[in-house]
């Protein structure tokens, strides 16, 4: 009888000692589900910010290419007025240059030039 209560008590504390080992499992694992959800939080977190920049940059990009649009139309519409001036003052120089080159060759020669 003795033995047998022994042999209970055994089973008792075996299953007192497993309840416990199982109870220990269960809080490392919620310890380490909570540090999980944790991180991830903190990854989602992370990655909303990180989209949010992105979007900026893109924003930001948008308008340096419009601004550099912008410059480059400008530079080719004064480069066309540049180009028109210079044909004009080619033009108003060589008007300039030919009466005096004419009455240069004519005053040389003759008399018959109104440059006397």
């Amino acid at each position: 009888m003795e033995r047998d209560m022994s042999s209970e008590m055994q089973v008792g504390f075996d299953k007192h000692v497993c309840a416990h080992a199982h109870g220990c499992r269960l809080f490392e694992l919620r310890t380490k589900e909570r540090d999980l959800i944790s991180e991830i939080s903190g990854s989602q977190g992370q990655n909303k910010n990180l989209s949010s920049r992105i979007a900026a940059l893109d924003e930001q990009v948008v308008k340096q290419q419009e601004l550099l649009y912008n410059v480059e139309f400008q530079l080719q519409q004064m480069e066309r007025k540049v180009r028109a001036l210079r044909l004009a003052s080619m033009c108003v120089q060589a008007r300039m240059a030919a009466p005096a080159a004419a009455c240069s060759h004519t005053w040389a020669g003759s008399p018959a030039c109104g440059c006397s």
